[in-house]
């Protein structure tokens, strides 16, 4: 009697919530709240980033500071010199990157044409941006040290999104939504699935 009750309630069960429906639920449930998570995550990530851009905007806008052009005599007249010195060197490219770090010299070369330093004016733009480097060693510190971070949490944000899914039994479908892997791919549309008249000639001729 209590094995007929028992196969009758069973029978009951079976009819309300057919096989796999409840796990298919469940599944909807795990990838939507996945989704929602993952997309809080992603925002505060992006103003992370947003806000890590914005500082290394700042610190290279910092860096297009360069020594200021000789006003006094005495500036004028030492600068004058140091192209002298320059141009007179073997490789006076070579020297000017090797000071590149030395204010005075960096400001010799850009306060006067290229030839008076025996350079050409495309040496004088590769000292330019070597010399903004040299002269801010504190911004471009920050700066490698900002983009590093910034990967270092992308990177981690991608490591921690893989790992939920799979402990989650969730996949990425090919429109970009997360599912279960419960529920069923979203169907390719009928249009695409017709094929073309060009298709079929093309069949018709192999």
């Amino acid at each position: 009697m209590k094995a007929r009750r028992s196969h009758r309630g069973a029978a009951t069960l079976s009819a309300q919530f057919p096989v796999g429906e409840a796990s298919l639920r469940e599944g909807k449930i795990i990838a939507l709240g996945f989704t929602k998570t993952t997309g809080n995550a992603k925002h505060r990530y992006t103003k992370a980033t947003n806000a890590v851009a914005r500082r290394i905007d700042a610190l290279k806008e910092r860096m297009t500071v360069l020594p200021a052009t000789p006003t006094s005599a005495a500036e004028v007249s030492l600068a004058a010199e140091i192209r002298v010195a320059i141009r007179a060197k073997p490789e006076p490219e070579r020297f000017a990157f090797d000071h590149r770090s030395d204010a005075k010299v960096v400001r010799a070369i850009l306060s006067g044409p290229a030839f008076l330093s025996g350079l050409t004016p495309e040496a004088i733009h590769r000292i330019r941006d070597a010399a903004l480097q040299a002269l801010h060693p504190k911004e471009v510190e920050e700066i490698a040290e900002l983009e590093a971070a910034e990967k270092i949490a992308r990177q981690a944000v991608k490591h921690a999104q893989e790992r939920i899914a799979k402990r989650a039994d969730l996949r990425q479908d090919s429109d970009g939504a997360w599912r279960h892997m419960s529920e069923p791919s979203p169907r390719v549309s009928e249009t695409a699935a017709i094929p073309s008249d060009g298709d079929m000639d093309s069949a018709a001729r192999r």
